[in-house]
């Protein structure tokens, strides 16, 4: 009895076994950030489109903190059997940099999909003099100390996009950083800054209840959005890079190959869905598909780049 069980372990062997019939209960997928926000609407268009083609149901948890950091700190201790994944954004990778955590996204994680990003923009009083970024530039270069612009916090996104500029192009480009989205709009309106190097905040005061109390200069993304094609992206004015900007799924280290390649399926097919669709295009959310091998090789790449960057410009805190 024993040579035979031996036999068809090596002929099935459990892993593979558990790979074909995954899943056979719901998936619980982890958001680290508070409901209603971008991310977490995000993670429940994934969840709720994935489960139809997964075959369970995927149960979005919130386990907000520091900004993702404290849910992918839980999430590296636990057991890599596909049946608890979590969200990976960008600011969960550049938390890693900023300060001391137990994990490195490049390390400690299986990389599964990378879905999706944020509208980054550059915005502007609507009667401000330049009707470019270009223009911005030039001014900031012949104005030193007087491009002030407005940020959520330093060392997001960004305001490490805007800081590669100002390297590149030998200029000075002030970031003033405030709590919210919210008051970094607010200090534009006000004219207390003369930009802001924004989230999505700045959509519905270019289009939407408050349209035309702000003009978007710039996207800090590689093209230009759907929903606003007479908006420039940044490699529109000479960079070659754009703001690090990241939404994605991944579980613990070591998930059976057989598991993350069906997960990735399920939720690759369910980005073609119109719940996903729909989901974030109504957020003005970029859709953006990454394999699981490609998702991890631009994890690495983010890892090392803004790593040096941040510690570059001596914004880690130890």
């Amino acid at each position: 009895v024993v040579f035979f069980l031996s036999i068809f372990m090596f002929v099935f062997p459990l892993g593979l076994a558990s790979a074909a019939e995954f899943p056979t209960k719901p998936i619980t997928l982890w958001i680290g950030y508070n409901p209603g926000g971008e991310t977490d609407l995000s993670g429940r268009a994934i969840a709720e489109a994935g489960g139809k083609y997964l075959g369970q149901p995927i149960v979005p948890v919130n386990k907000p903190g520091g900004s993702g950091a404290l849910m992918l700190s839980n999430l590296m201790g636990v057991k890599p059997d596909g049946y608890t994944i979590g969200v990976m954004t960008m600011g969960s990778l550049l938390a890693s940099h900023m300060r001391k955590v137990p994990y490195e996204c490049a390390r400690d994680f299986t990389p599964i999909i990378h879905y999706g990003g944020y509208a980054f923009g550059f915005a502007v009083q609507p009667n401000a003099p330049w009707k470019d970024f270009k223009e911005y530039l030039n001014w900031a270069k012949e104005n030193p100390g007087k491009a002030k612009y407005s940020t959520t916090g330093l060392g997001g996104p960004q305001h490490l996009a805007m800081e590669r500029m100002a390297i590149e192009r030998k200029t000075q480009l002030i970031p003033v950083p405030y709590a919210s989205g919210h008051e970094a709009v607010v200090a534009i309106l006000g004219g207390h800054v003369s930009a802001g190097a924004l989230g999505g905040d700045w959509i519905p005061y270019v289009r939407g209840q408050k349209e035309d109390k702000l003009r978007c200069l710039m996207v800090f993304l590689g093209k230009r959005m759907k929903q606003f094609p007479e908006i420039p992206s940044i490699r529109e004015f000479g960079f070659n890079f754009d703001a690090p900007n990241m939404i994605g799924i991944v579980g613990p280290k070591g998930m059976p190959e057989g598991i993350v390649k069906k997960l990735h399926e399920g939720f690759k097919k369910a980005m073609a869905d119109p719940i996903f669709v729909n989901g974030l295009e109504s957020h003005f959310m970029p859709i953006t598909y990454r394999n699981s091998e490609d998702f991890g090789k631009f994890i690495a790449e983010a890892d090392r780049e803004q790593g040096t960057l941040i510690r570059k410009l001596g914004l880690r805190k130890e």
